[in-house]
């Protein structure tokens, strides 16, 4: 089993040891109760793991934004029994927004904050769950890879590995397209 150790600022829960943060710091590796953890990545504030071979993907932190994809208001301070998404074979999360790539050619989803587009799913509203990309060509869903997300904005390889994709904000020409500040909605490459 694969053991998930987490330290430091504990100021929202995200430490993930089930205390209602405060500003409260955990000063050494404690473990936190989810088995057999396979990918982990740390937002601000918050924290998505994917656990075995399902993909079950669980958040924990601040949930200010809805950066934890549950669809519940508040924070939670562990990795309770509320699954964000199954079917999982990649996480990666920003300030405050997550995205999973889900397996079997499945499309990318996010969720949380969307100022600047930064979910690249068409406009710029907030998602509390998993929300699927459009393909930016109009063809159905997007199918990246190798997810990277910013503070505001989002990264991913194309699911045939020869272009690069990113949305949301664009103020220091982040996005690799020359559309100052405000990049796009969508997929841009």
């Amino acid at each position: 089993s694969n053991v998930l150790k987490c330290w430091g600022y504990d100021s929202h829960g995200q430490v993930g040891i089930g205390r209602d943060g405060g500003y409260a710091y955990v000063a050494t590796p404690t473990e936190v109760v989810l088995p057999d953890v396979r990918k982990v990545a740390v937002g601000g504030e918050f924290v998505c793991a994917m656990a075995a071979d399902n993909g079950l993907i669980q958040c924990w932190g601040n949930n200010a934004a809805s950066q934890l994809g549950n669809g519940i208001s508040g924070k939670l301070t562990a990795p309770e029994h509320v699954v964000t998404i199954g079917g999982g074979v990649e996480i990666a999360t920003g300030r405050q927004h997550a995205c999973t790539r889900l397996g079997g050619g499945g499309p990318v989803m996010c969720w949380g904050s969307n100022g600047y587009g930064r979910l690249g799913v068409g406009d710029e509203s907030t998602r509390k769950t998993p929300t699927p990309l459009l393909d930016p060509g109009g063809q159905g869903l997007f199918l990246g890879q190798d997810l990277a997300l910013g503070d505001s904005h989002s990264c991913a390889r194309s699911a045939s590995g020869d272009a690069v994709w990113c949305w949301g904000w664009n103020w220091y020409g982040q996005l690799g397209v020359a559309t100052f500040p405000d990049g796009g909605t969508v997929p841009a490459g």
